[in-house]
């Protein structure tokens, strides 16, 4: 095993440690049994239902993303959607994230430039619905003060990000020479590093001088994670004053979780980030804690079983998954 692979092992399973600690720390094991029983098995059957359904909705997007090109292909995006998140679920530091990568490069002839600005951008948005996810019900429910100002600093985020492709759609040759000048102020440590990812996302943004396109793109970033939502909706069941908008503010938080790359399958951090959410959300601590332990479970089988399911109708092996940031760096 390489020292860096090692490295994010120890350090993934160090987090996931800490986070799992956190998460239960002082936790009633017959209470949380009770609760955890509680949940209808159909009810989360069709919560993994639409969880697979979402990686097909990401599929979709990431076809809607990626430029038309001669020679390239879109196909296979759901399979390999499927494929790379399973692999984020069962490798460190997301690897399927490069294996996304790579597969749309080896087998569809995309340039790596844009296989990975692809991604780049999709995780952008996904960012960005999240964001609006946590603002909304802060601001509009009553008893969230204490998280009014990080929801007014997304807030601005959100909107500065909007306007910034707006103005890429009406003016993107100033946009561009504007970003290139912007950079001589950059340090040139990382200079190199920003005008790379600037090339990356430029070569997937055709969509955006299509209203329809922007429009769908819209549709599909907001659907893809509404899937989520109303996922947990069904774990939850019938919890009296567990709204549509709470729903919305656990997502966030379940977000910020899986934002940590280091941990495979979102082990420990998704728990900790989303138990304090349901918190927030006012759930008992035992309640919390149960629904954050199904929503994992659920999430971690649809997704791995379809991955899964994908990979074995390839010739996709684990070594090229495992091995794909390295054959994009070369």
């Amino acid at each position: 095993m390489k020292i860096s692979r090692l490295l994010q092992f120890l350090g993934g399973t160090a987090i996931a440690g800490i986070c799992l600690y956190i998460f239960f720390r002082g936790v009633d094991m017959q209470e949380l049994g009770r609760e955890l029983v509680q949940s209808s098995p159909l009810s989360l059957f069709l919560a993994g239902v639409l969880m697979a359904i979402s990686l097909w909705l990401r599929g979709i997007r990431w076809a809607l993303i990626l430029p038309d090109m001669p020679g390239a292909q879109k196909k296979d995006l759901f399979s390999f959607t499927s494929i790379g998140f399973m692999a984020n679920n069962i490798l460190p530091a997301r690897m399927g994230e490069a294996a996304r990568a790579l597969f749309l490069w080896k087998k569809n002839q995309y340039p790596p430039v844009i296989a990975i600005g692809s991604l780049i951008l999709e995780r952008g948005f996904d960012v960005l619905v999240f964001a609006s996810f946590f603002f909304v019900p802060v601001l509009a429910l009553d008893n969230l003060g204490t998280l009014r100002y990080p929801a007014w600093f997304l807030v601005v985020v959100y909107s500065f990000c909007i306007a910034c492709l707006t103005l890429y759609a009406c003016i993107p040759k100033r946009i561009e020479s504007g970003a290139r000048k912007c950079l001589f102020i950059v340090p040139g440590v990382f200079r190199g590093r920003l005008a790379k990812i600037g090339t990356e996302l430029a070569s997937n943004l055709s969509w955006i001088f299509s209203a329809k396109k922007v429009v769908a793109m819209i549709l599909l970033s907001y659907t893809t994670i509404v899937c989520f939502a109303f996922a947990m909706m069904l774990i939850m069941g019938p919890t009296t004053g567990f709204t549509f908008l709470h729903t919305m503010l656990a997502q966030a938080f379940a977000s910020i979780g899986a934002a940590i790359p280091l941990a495979p399958g979102y082990i420990g951090t998704l728990h900790a980030s989303l138990y304090q959410g349901f918190l927030y959300c006012g759930l008992s601590e035992e309640k919390a804690r149960a629904a954050a332990i199904l929503y994992h479970a659920t999430t971690y089988i649809s997704i791995t079983a379809t991955g899964l399911f994908f990979f074995f109708r390839t010739d996709i092996r684990f070594k090229d998954i495992s091995d794909a940031k390295s054959r994009l760096e070369k």
